[in-house]
Parts: structure tokens; C-alpha cells; sequence
């Protein structure tokens, strides 16, 4: 047995007792922003994650929620911070707009596509009437001439008759 001075057994005791810095740690995509973030307190595997900092209390031990000022992602779903030579730094504006920009169109919703639909619909319900109503005026127009041709055959009609009855009396020998 070795001969340990109180003070040494002390300083054994303290060391047993004192707490290990949590370690903070994120992982990065190609674009070097950081998409996760976790500390030693609850990772048991650090394969690829790069260590950003260590140090007592909740920052450290809950860094999900905790470790960076403005969350991970924003309201847009854009990360909000990159890794730059070890250091985190907040991604600017201009950055996120351009991932924004940069995002596939997604489909069409269900409610999109019926919404369409039902826009397409009406259109080619108000062409319908308006075809309607063409129509409408074109078989007004249609019996207008029809009546004018009816006037128009009366008349020709009485001139016949006018001109059988000269003929009639023509013959028979009355000039009237």
C-alpha cells in the first residue's frame, strides 16, 4: 500500500467526485451548415460529429435546445448556421434565400388540384352561357327574318292574288 497524505486522499476524493465537461457536438451537410447538434451527455457513438465546444450546465447538456441563440432551422426550414474553421456563424439572408430559392417546386396539394378544377369549371361554364346567349341572339335574329319573310310572302301573296284577278278579268274581257 502506498502511503497517501490526507491531503492527497482529499484531492482523490475531489477528482473522483468532480463532473467532466460536457461536449458539445454538431454534424454539417456538403454546404457545411450545421443540420444536427447533440452533446456527449447523450451520444454514445461521436462518428461524425465534430466537437464545438464543452463546459458545464443546460447550454452544454441540452444543446438541442439550448446551445444555439436562434434554434437550428427557422421558420422557413432553412438552417440557420453554418460551421466555418471550427466556429459556429450564423448564415446570412442572401444565404438562406438562395436555398430557398434552390428547392424543388413541390407537387401540386389535393386542394390545389381541385381548386384548379374547379377554376377550369367555371370557365368553361361562363364560355358555355356566353355561347348560350350568342345563340339566343342568333335565333331571335333568325325568327325576325323569318317574320319579315312571312310580311314579305303575305305581301307577294296579295300581289298574286292582285295580279290573278286583272288576269281573270282580262279574260273575261272587263278592263277595269
Amino acid at each position: 500500500m502506498t502511503d497517501m497524505t490526507e491531503e492527497t486522499i482529499e484531492q482523490a476524493i475531489i477528482d473522483d467526485f468532480e463532473p467532466e465537461p460536457i461536449r458539445v457536438y454538431v454534424q454539417v451537410d456538403s454546404e457545411r451548415c450545421i443540420t444536427t447538434i447533440n452533446s456527449s451527455a447523450f451520444l454514445t457513438d461521436i462518428t461524425d460529429w465534430i466537437q464545438i465546444d464543452e463546459g458545464f450546465g443546460d447550454r452544454y447538456h441540452h444543446a438541442q435546445g439550448n446551445y444555439l441563440e436562434k434554434g437550428l432551422i427557422d421558420e422557413q426550414g432553412c438552417y440557420n448556421y453554418k460551421l466555418i474553421d471550427g466556429e459556429v456563424a450564423e448564415r446570412s439572408l442572401e444565404e438562406k434565400q438562395a436555398e430557398i430559392d434552390a428547392r424543388p417546386t413541390p407537387p401540386p396539394t389535393e386542394m390545389d388540384v381541385l381548386g384548379q378544377k374547379a377554376v377550369e369549371l367555371e370557365l368553361a361554364n361562363l364560355e358555355l352561357q356566353a355561347q348560350n346567349a350568342l345563340l339566343g341572339e342568333q335565333t331571335v335574329n333568325m325568327e325576325l327574318s323569318n317574320l319579315e319573310l312571312h310580311q314579305q310572302n303575305d305581301i307577294l301573296g296579295g300581289q298574286i292574288v292582285d295580279m290573278d284577278l286583272r288576269l281573270l278579268s282580262l279574260e273575261m274581257g272587263y278592263i277595269g
